[in-house]
């Protein structure tokens, strides 16, 4: 993945997404919410996170979590955990209609 504002902005919309969904779903998982970027090696992250939630205004029924203090940094980095995760969801499903089953697959990806 390169590191683009437009690829990072697309990768966040699409992880975004895969919230809300989860969200929709009512899943209990660990990583069913949002855990952040590692602030040293995925600031980038963090600061297109920022603009698509205060700038942008999207995702208003996750804001609440992921603005909260400390959602948004995490303690290690986690680029490689959310890349595998939406692989999955692509294999798993062309379109954002997935059930309980695959929801647990894509985030234990």
């Amino acid at each position: 993945m390169t590191n683009s504002p437009e690829s990072i902005y697309d990768f966040l919309m699409d992880l975004f997404t895969l919230y809300r969904r989860c969200d929709d779903l009512n899943l209990e998982h660990s990583f069913a919410k949002f855990k952040g970027f590692d602030v040293t090696d995925e600031s980038d992250y963090i600061d297109c996170v920022k603009h698509i939630f205060i700038n942008e205004e999207q995702f208003k029924e996750q804001e609440k979590y992921v603005l909260s203090a400390g959602k948004m940094v995490s303690q290690t980095p986690m680029l490689d955990k959310y890349q595998r995760m939406l692989s999955e969801r692509k294999r798993i499903c062309q379109n954002w209609e997935f059930n309980l089953e695959d929801a647990h697959k894509i985030l234990d990806a």
